[in-house]
């Protein structure tokens, strides 16, 4: 008597599971989509470097270059960002303040595919040129102003977001938080990028692509 009772919930078990396999596999299948899916290499470029104005006095450029692995479900990414402008009130007209900024960043993810949260850390290496000095107040620049160049290393962490789309175009978002443990900060005139000693960066308009 029990022989078909077993047999018929067998079968009406056996369709739920076969459901429930169905949709791990689909949901399994979306993971692999959203990830790189052997991709490794990924190229990043902000674009608000297409947002600036046409002045060659002034220009700011952002980008980054990844590697994704799977195996440690991490990102190892080399960020950069350049910078150069020519101040509108200057001591001696002619120069030009330059910032050069390299990251390198480990990026562990929170879930086990190259997508969604992750947390990061990073060092910075900067290289900064320009007038020297600080001023009182607007056009109160006592002086000498001396064009030097400073080289400083910064450590931080960040929080950040990474999607993916099945073409290899990905989407960011990232806040990095850090300061300066080498290199002379509040040095110079016209506070280029990372003359202060904290290091505060949020993106959120940088797109790439991974190939």
């Amino acid at each position: 008597m029990l022989a078909p009772l077993l047999a018929h919930a067998d079968e009406t078990i056996s369709p739920k599971t076969g459901a429930a396999n169905e949709i791990e596999a689909r949901f399994d299948n979306d993971i692999e989509n959203d990830s790189p899916r052997g991709r490794k290499l990924g190229v990043e470029w902000s674009l608000l470097n297409f947002l600036q104005p046409n002045d060659k006095e002034s220009k700011r450029y952002i980008g980054s270059i990844s590697y994704f692995s799977q195996s440690l479900n991490a990102e190892i990414a080399l960020p950069f960002i350049y910078s150069h402008f020519r101040p509108e009130v200057t001591i001696g007209n002619g120069y030009t303040v330059q910032s050069y900024a390299l990251d390198i960043h480990y990026r562990k993810f929170q879930h086990e595919t190259l997508n969604g949260f992750y947390l990061s850390s990073f060092v910075r290496f900067a290289r900064l040129r320009g007038r020297t000095g600080q001023c009182i107040a607007i056009l109160n620049c006592p002086g000498p102003h001396p064009y030097d160049t400073e080289h400083k290393v910064g450590l931080g962490a960040g929080i950040g977001y990474r999607k993916f789309f099945n073409s290899g175009v990905y989407w960011g978002a990232s806040l990095s938080l850090g300061f300066f443990v080498l290199g002379e900060s509040d040095k110079f005139l016209d506070y280029p990028d990372n003359d202060r000693g904290v290091i505060i960066d949020a993106e959120f308009l940088k797109l790439g692509y991974a190939f």
